[in-house]
């Protein structure tokens, strides 16, 4: 059994990337879906609290889990069970920003790797306090200019909010225009995600008109590479380490998963020149997938955005990972920063 194991791995990585064979790879994932964070008056009453994740969520990432699993058997970097008699927490890690909804979602995701029994060894999930984690709170600088662009609503903006004024009735105009758009564009996508009654005061053409608006505005704000870079810097400084520390033998870990928000999504997209032009969906996927030919051969990258490749424009992936990962710059969040308030965090 072990034999045929073995034999399999070893076809996996001539039939994956000439003879190059995974050593290592890491999952950055948006947690499943949840209650609105701010709930429109007068609609439907949510059974949970502002920004929990829902049952489907709890599912989405559960599936998100199944599908990893497969990927990462195949390339023989996790084992087909979790049992007693193998040490999983030496293979892998689990970290989650400090909210419930992604703490449930990355408590799914486990699941689907490994379901508990009796025989399964507890897979743990590591956070840090709001303030002090720069691994999936570096979002704090993104919010300074979120602010900053909702305190000031831009020129370019002008058609859409007076499109959504003409079509949006006036109880959502209020004076910060653009700021109750956001909550709620928000409130009406989890509604659809959660299979939740629409409110029936907001006409079908001013949802349009709202999520035309929170797509446009959002990917300006997430668009600066810069910024980026040095948002992501602790993050994809320590998934290159650990890929490089895999390559080389002085490490058993094979996969991380780190489980945030939406601006984790956003900013590590950014940080490769990848910018995203609308909202990433709910449970959305970062994938990377390191490859090394020999000890002594370059290692090699592949980068996925739920499920689909990215392409480079100056190598064919896998790519050197010299060649596309972004240099660490230093982080804009210090450790003693008190962290926004999580209705500001999706």
């Amino acid at each position: 059994m072990i034999f045929r194991s073995l034999l399999s791995c070893f076809f996996m990585c001539i039939s994956t990337h000439v003879f190059a064979c995974m050593v290592y790879s890491a999952d950055i994932v948006r947690h499943g879906a949840r209650a609105p964070i701010q709930a429109l008056k007068g609609s439907y009453r949510w059974p949970e609290s502002e920004g929990e994740l829902l049952p489907v969520g709890f599912q989405e990432l559960y599936q998100r889990g199944e599908k990893a699993k497969k990927r990462l058997v195949s390339a023989c970097l996790l084992p087909v069970k979790n049992n007693a008699g193998v040490h999983l927490n030496q293979l892998l890690r689990v970290d989650s920003s400090d909210f419930d909804r992604t703490l449930m979602s990355a408590e799914a995701f486990t699941e689907g790797l490994y379901p508990m029994s009796k025989m399964a060894a507890a897979i743990p999930i590591h956070t840090m306090p709001q303030g002090e984690d720069t691994l999936l709170m570096g979002f704090v600088p993104w919010h300074k200019k979120e602010m900053l662009l909702l305190s000031h609503a831009d020129k370019q903006l002008d058609v859409l909010l007076n499109q959504a004024t003409r079509a949006c009735p006036a109880q959502l105009m209020h004076a910060n225009v653009l700021k109750g758009l956001f909550s709620a564009e928000d409130a009406l996508i989890m509604r659809h995600l959660g299979k939740r009654p629409y409110p029936a005061w907001i006409p079908s053409e001013c949802q349009r008109e709202m999520i035309d608006i929170f797509n446009r505005t959002w990917s300006d704000l997430y668009s600066d590479r810069v910024m980026a870079i040095q948002v992501t810097s602790h993050l994809l400084g320590l998934i290159r380490e650990e890929a490089r520390l895999a390559s080389l033998g002085k490490s058993k870990m094979r996969y991380h998963l780190f489980v945030g928000h939406d601006d984790d999504i956003a900013a590590v997209m950014s940080a490769f020149g990848q910018p995203l032009t609308v909202h990433p969906p709910i449970a959305s996927v970062i994938s990377f997938e390191f490859y090394q030919i020999s000890n002594d051969a370059p290692l090699t990258v592949s980068m996925r955005f739920n499920g689909q490749p990215i392409k480079w424009p100056i190598c064919k992936s896998p790519c050197p990972v010299s060649l596309i990962w972004p240099e660490p710059q230093p982080s804009l969040v210090p450790k003693t920063q008190s962290p926004p308030n999580s209705s500001k965090h999706r």
